[in-house]
C-alpha cells in the first residue's frame, strides 16, 4: 500500500517547488506562453481515470452520467448541471480533471471578449461542454459556480488560450 505522503507523477508536472514556505502545489505560469498550443488536454490537480473508452474532447466539460461521460450543460440535471463534472483531458480515454487548472483553447468558453476577463468567475454554459462568464439566468437552467479565469493569452489583441482554476461548486441555484 503507498504512503499517502507520497506524490505520483506522470509526465511533466510544470513547477513544482518544496520549498518549506510553500504549502501544497505552486502553479507558476511561463514568463512568456509565444509558441504554446492550448489545445485543452492539460491539467493539474484532482484528476480521475475512469474505466473504458471512448472519444472525448479534450478541454471540454463532461458529466458522469451512470456508467459513461456526457457532454455537460446549463440546461437541466439531465444535463449534468447538479452532478460530478470534470475537464477531459484526453481525446480517446476517460480521463477528467475534477479540480485544479487548466490551459484551455478560447472555443472552450462562451462570452470571453479580452483580458479584461481575467478573475471573473465561471459558470457551466447552455452550449454542452464549454463554460461561459456569463451566468445562464434563462428559466430552468442551473447557476453554477466551476471556476475562475485566471490569465488570458492574447498577443496581437487575439485570445489564444486560457488559463483557469477549475473548482465545481457543489451548490447550484435553479432559475425559475
Amino acid at each position: 500500500m503507498a504512503d499517502w505522503r507520497q506524490l505520483l507523477t506522470t509526465g511533466d508536472v510544470g513547477a513544482l517547488h518544496t520549498d518549506a514556505s510553500v504549502y501544497g502545489h505552486l502553479f507558476e505560469l511561463p514568463a512568456d506562453l509565444a509558441g504554446y498550443t492550448f489545445v485543452g488536454d492539460e491539467g493539474f490537480g484532482d484528476v480521475f481515470k475512469d474505466t473504458g473508452s471512448g472519444t472525448f474532447n479534450p478541454g471540454s466539460v463532461y458529466f458522469k452520467n451512470g456508467a459513461s461521460w456526457a457532454g455537460a450543460q446549463a440546461g437541466s440535471d439531465d444535463f449534468g448541471a447538479k452532478r460530478q463534472v470534470g475537464i477531459s483531458l484526453s481525446a480517446t480515454d476517460p480521463i477528467f480533471l475534477l479540480n485544479g487548472y487548466a490551459a484551455l483553447p478560447l472555443q472552450q468558453f462562451t462570452g470571453l471578449t479580452d483580458v479584461a476577463d481575467v478573475g471573473k468567475s465561471l459558470y457551466l454554459s447552455v452550449e454542452a461542454g464549454k463554460l461561459t462568464i456569463i451566468p445562464p439566468y434563462d428559466a430552468g437552467n442551473a447557476i453554477r459556480v466551476l471556476g475562475t479565469v485566471l490569465a488570458i493569452h492574447a498577443p496581437s489583441s487575439s485570445i489564444e488560450g486560457v488559463i483557469i482554476k477549475f473548482d465545481p461548486s457543489s451548490v447550484w441555484i435553479e432559475q425559475e
